[in-house]
């Protein structure tokens, strides 16, 4: 997480829901692919491990599997990455409960609110 980032996640570690969790950060998902254009690099598994999906945290709980993006504004961006989070986590991992998506942010786009909800994303403004 960059700077701007990081604060919002300590503000939320401070005074959300996320408190109360072990998180893990910048967890890999996916297999880093780039693509058949590319010719692979000299060192392919340091390459392929930089190109992975990274969570920006993570929480395994009894009841579910918590993955949550950190972004200065919630918006398309961070709802297309959380959906994708939680295909290849699912297909990864193959966990045994439901998988919840967080996006914690300063500020959301009220555009994109009504998307979060569809998919059940919860929203944290902090």
């Amino acid at each position: 997480m960059a700077l701007p980032e990081r604060q919002i996640w300590q503000r939320f570690l401070q005074t959300g829901p996320g408190s109360r969790k072990d998180w893990q950060y910048e967890v890999e998902l996916g297999l880093g692919s780039y693509g058949p254009t590319i010719n692979p690099p000299a060192e392919p598994d340091f390459y392929l491990r930089l190109l992975k999906k990274r969570v920006d945290a993570l929480a395994l709980t009894p009841e579910s599997v918590i993955i949550a993006e950190v972004k200065q504004v919630a918006g398309m961006a961070a709802l297309g990455q959380l959906l994708t989070y939680r295909a290849l986590y699912q297909a990864e991992k193959t966990p045994t409960v439901p998988i919840a998506l967080w996006a914690v942010c300063g500020r959301v786009d009220y555009d994109v609110t009504a998307s979060f909800a569809a998919f059940g994303i919860q929203v944290y403004v902090v």
